[in-house]
């Protein structure tokens, strides 16, 4: 019997999956981190991440006001995003302000009004970081179509109607970089996360 037949051990299959596409995504990772950063110079340039009160985008939003960047954060919960500015704003030398904004499924025209206000201050946005999301896991014989369709609108389509006039921006100049975060669960899912999961794979 061959132990590494995926058909006779689905889980082993699983596992064995899950670690090679944690392997790479480790090795990009240190890629884009030690050698790739080095051609990004932030300093000075207008950064802009959605979902960055807490946490990737939060920590995303630090590390590149420590390098002398103009910081926008942006997310629904304007008590959370005061505190992550003053808490951005401890160390460095960079800029950083904030707006509030749902990216459940937002007009493109808000979008638009939202990023005209961003620059304003900041200039034109040089780096974006998708990062806006929510996950509530739900069993998929239980789950409401609402509750799909929640999902999709924030984890996909914000990231689409804000990452599109900002490409549209981005290429009239010749310039500037797109960020999409997603999750390993986008590869890899587990019960509880059927509506997620196919979001963050879009």
């Amino acid at each position: 019997m061959n132990i590494l037949s995926l058909s006779m051990h689905p889980i082993l299959g699983t596992l064995l999956t899950g670690g090679v596409l944690y392997g790479i995504s480790l090795i990009y990772a240190l890629y884009r981190y030690y050698i790739k950063r080095r051609n990004l110079p932030y300093k000075g340039k207008h950064v802009f991440i959605s979902g960055g009160s807490t946490g990737l985008g939060l920590c995303v939003a630090q590390m590149l006001y420590q390098r002398g960047a103009k910081v926008t954060i942006v997310a629904r919960n304007e008590d959370r995003l005061k505190k992550a500015v003053e808490h951005i704003s401890k160390k460095g030398s960079g800029k950083a302000q904030y707006f509030t904004f749902d990216f459940n499924s937002p007009d493109v025209t808000d979008v638009e009004n939202l990023l005209d206000k961003a620059e304003s201050e900041f200039g034109p946005i040089e780096y974006l970081f998708c990062n806006a999301g929510f996950s509530q896991p739900n069993m998929f014989l239980e789950a409401s179509p609402t509750y799909f369709e929640n999902m999709i609108n924030t984890n996909y389509l914000g990231y689409v109607k804000l990452s599109q006039p900002v490409a549209k921006r981005m290429a009239k100049r010749r310039s500037g970089t797109i960020t999409y975060t997603s999750s390993i669960l986008a590869a890899i899912t587990c019960a509880g996360y059927s509506p997620y999961s196919p979001s963050k794979a879009a």
